[in-house]
């Protein structure tokens, strides 16, 4: 089994050709890891990419990444429908895993994942919100912890974009195989706003909509979109602070002119975080910015998105741990157990809109 500590620079196998190339593969360059082996679903795929970005080891085949000794990291960015197979089978092989959200199809699997590793101690098993690597949420927690803005009353996120625009039909529109916005984005939703809280989720209520009804695939052959491109739902906390969500992907028009934003509303302020880039803003109770903190760009060729960003961060926070487990804290990253919480939430936003909006306790 794969150990931290072992080798000059911690090495990772990437299961999927899609964000795994376009962000992973050089935001951990970046970040000083060396990739050695990418797994795609067609060996054209597999080979053009690993050609391209000079990857030694390509395959089809899952099993023959987990098998190798050089992959102490094995990233599972697949479709979600394959998620938890992949991470019980790269948990049983010895190595490190970093799964891609959201967790898996429901709860029922995520526990399964979740299960597994906790047998597993000494290996990771951590879900890919990898927001909370930037210094802007790890502040935005530390604020409500140091209750700046006094007792925190409500919270409130809207994400109104436009993704996928010109998308031919494939599994992100089918809701049986895991697609829809509610796991895309309403998944970091879920974790970034439970963690910076601090407290989990007891009940929700909510209304999931398909906009977009129809769509062809890549051929021309017509489909029935059945996954979400709108969710609007009202999370419970344990302490009964209620957080109120709408999401959007069909929202045209210039970035600047849609909100995309964290609020966090208190007794003594106000503590906003633009989702567009991770600007962190904090308001007395007049209006006045009392501390405001930007995070820097990540370095080139990372993309510089937020989630790039992040990914870039993360895996700074994990070649930290591979260089010294013994003296590196990474206890602020998600774990399977986070990710089994954002599922049964999703589950039961699904559960609730299913009977007209009716609260869903978890």
């Amino acid at each position: 089994k794969m150990e931290a500590g072992k080798h000059k620079a911690p090495r990772i196998g990437i299961i999927g050709t899609g964000w795994g190339v376009t962000t992973q593969v050089p935001a951990f360059r970046a970040a000083g890891w060396e990739v050695t082996a990418l797994c795609a679903r067609s060996s054209g795929k597999a080979e053009q990419f690993g050609a391209e970005l000079c990857i030694p080891f390509t395959t089809t085949d899952p099993a023959a990444l987990f098998a190798r000794s050089d992959v102490d990291l094995v990233s599972i960015v697949y479709p979600p429908m394959a998620h938890k197979e992949l991470a019980i089978q790269a948990l049983a092989a010895g190595k490190h895993v970093l799964c891609d959200k959201p967790t898996a199809l429901n709860a029922d699997e995520a526990q399964q994942m979740h299960d597994t590793a906790l047998k597993v101690p000494k290996q990771l098993a951590l879900l890919d919100f990898e927001l909370r690597a930037l210094e802007t949420l790890k502040e935005a927690r530390a604020t409500l912890q140091r209750k700046e803005i006094g007792e925190l009353w409500h919270v409130r996120v809207d994400f109104s974009s436009v993704m996928m625009a010109d998308s031919p039909y494939h599994w992100w529109f089918d809701r049986a195989q895991g697609g829809g916005l509610l796991g895309a984005v309403g998944s970091h939703v879920i974790d970034y706003m439970s963690w910076i809280v601090g407290e989990r989720v007891v009940a929700v209520q909510g209304h999931l909509r398909v906009l977009k009804k129809h769509l062809d695939d890549a051929e021309g052959k017509p489909h029935t979109v059945t996954a979400d491109d709108s969710a609007m739902f009202t999370c419970k906390f344990q302490s009964g602070i209620h957080a109120d969500i709408t999401l959007n992907m069909r929202a045209t028009g210039p970035n600047d002119k849609k909100v995309k934003e964290l609020l966090f509303i208190g007794s003594k302020g106000t503590m906003s975080l633009e989702y567009s880039y991770g600007k962190l803003h904090v308001y007395d109770t007049e209006g006045k910015t009392v501390k405001f903190q930007e995070i820097a760009r990540p370095p080139a060729p990372v993309p510089q998105h937020l989630f790039g960003n992040g990914t870039y961060h993360l895996a700074k926070e994990l070649k930290s741990w591979f260089d010294a487990p013994d003296t590196t804290d990474i206890s602020l990253l998600a774990t399977f157990e986070d990710g089994l919480h954002a599922q049964k939430v999703m589950d039961g936003v699904r559960k609730s809109s299913d009977s007209e909006g009716a609260w869903v306790d978890l």
